[in-house]
């Protein structure tokens, strides 16, 4: 605190100058930090998007093998084991191109990853081929492993650092979910669709699954529907109006009336498959369509980031040249007033020779308060030389009236002492003491 006292104008102005630009450069800092770690954050869910929409496309290969595998194994025909032979190759080269594009997505244990789908697909292709497994366990399987994946994009929703981001990717999961409902009802189908085909009776256990997930996939759809934006549910009743979900509606309702007789003349597996994979295409679309919608969402956040970022620097800038254009115009005020002051003590010190205050070029308030205590001491020492001189003035008065009394009255042998006097004053004493002396020479000749 002693040190604060002892500091110069200039300094003192730094000071001020620069605690008040430290806080602002401080809440400034802090702010940007905050936007720039959340814009990093948000470049992230960039990446977390890309890995969403791939685990939704391997989602879709598999929900496809899914049906086929599970049709081949309710009947094996040569017809549906081409097709599932090629969706194998299909699903292979779809799923290595995710691997190769997509980081790893699992974010907590049980979530899967494109790496893991591979593998774990193998596995399931190994036993059906083997026919270690039933159609109905086979596809309870796959489902189940669908529910995972679905799941992993939910909980991927939660490492969103974007709130709103993170919000429309659990709503858009609920278009997932009704199209693996689509999905399985396209598989049971299929198995329904080859006791058709060869003429066996359909077990009412499959007309009973394929009824619950209609209404699975109308509830999906409706809980999707409550969130979507105008856009997407006209797309909803487009996909809804197309000729290809009409065609699979109508069949499908017919099955479950129980109403064969009313199917098409060349109804079969292959035009079940092929009219559930047109529905289910179009609705694949549709979640594509409502993935790419989250980029643009995401980009606007982020550019308004960049903007605020940028504002945060240019508030830092206009902080800076605010307190520096305050700190400079302050301090030239405040160097012209102590200049004139210490100039103004210079000009009422310079009276007596020996009390002259020194040069005062310094700008140091300190220095000013040195100055006006010389030029106190001065002013004291002056009025007591004027008191001295006064005295000494009166006293050569009436020495002087002595020495003329006398000299009138014929003594001449007094003189004035010019001791203490100045300058004029001794010069008139020793005119007069001269004067005296030929007076009294001219006298003593005559006598």
């Amino acid at each position: 605190m002693n040190r604060l006292k002892l500091l110069t104008v200039s300094q003192s102005m730094a000071v001020i100058f620069f605690s008040g630009f430290a806080v602002a450069v401080l809440f400034a800092l802090s702010l940007m930090s905050a936007e720039l770690r959340k814009y990093r954050s948000l470049s992230q869910d960039r990446a977390l998007l890309v890995a969403a929409r791939n685990m939704s496309t391997a989602i879709d290969v598999v929900q496809r093998e899914r049906g086929l595998t599970a049709a081949w194994l309710a009947a094996p025909t040569a017809q549906i084991s081409e097709a599932l032979q090629e969706h194998r190759v299909a699903t292979d080269a779809v799923l290595s191109r995710l691997q190769a594009e997509t980081s790893d997505m699992a974010g907590r244990p049980g979530d899967l990853s494109i790496a893991s789908i591979a593998p774990w697909l193998s596995d399931m292709r190994q036993t059906a081929d083997a026919r270690m497994t039933t159609a109905n366990v086979f596809r309870d399987e796959m489902t189940a492993k669908i529910d995972d994946m679905i799941g992993t994009i939910v909980h991927s929703a939660q490492q969103a650092r974007s709130a709103r981001l993170a919000l429309l990717i659990r709503d858009s999961t609920d278009l997932l979910w009704a199209k693996d409902a689509l999905g399985l009802q396209r598989a049971i189908g299929a198995k329904i669709s080859t006791h058709l085909d060869s003429g066996r009776s359909v077990p009412a256990a499959d007309i009973a699954d394929l009824r619950n997930q209609v209404r699975a996939t109308n509830e999906a759809l409706g809980r999707f529907r409550l969130t979507a934006n105008a856009e997407i549910l006209s797309a909803i009743e487009l996909w809804h109006r197309a000729p290809a979900t009409h065609a699979f509606e109508r069949i499908r309702d017919s099955i479950i009336a129980g109403a064969g007789i009313t199917l098409p003349p060349d109804f079969s597996a292959a035009v079940w498959l092929s009219l559930s994979d047109a529905s289910i295409e179009g609705l694949h679309r549709l979640a594509l369509f409502e993935h790419e919608r989250h980029y643009p969402i995401l980009r606007a956040e982020m550019a308004d980031l960049r903007g605020h970022i940028i504002g945060n620097v240019a508030l830092l800038v206009g902080l800076f040249l605010i307190f520096g254009s305050l700190a400079f115009a302050t301090l030239k005020s405040v160097d012209k007033a102590v200049r004139d002051l210490i100039g103004t003590i210079c000009n009422l010190s310079i009276d007596p020779p020996s009390t002259r205050v020194p040069p005062c070029p310094q700008k140091d308030l300190n220095q000013i308060s040195k100055a006006l205590r010389i030029l106190r001491a001065a002013l004291i020492e002056s009025r007591r030389n004027q008191e001295a001189a006064e005295l000494i003035r009166s006293s050569v008065d009436e020495h002087l009236a002595n020495v003329l009394t006398a000299a009138e009255n014929g003594a001449l042998d007094q003189r004035l002492d010019v001791l203490g006097l100045d300058a004029h004053g001794a010069l008139l004493a020793r005119g007069i003491n001269r004067l005296l002396d030929q007076i009294e020479r001219e006298r003593t000749a005559s006598a």
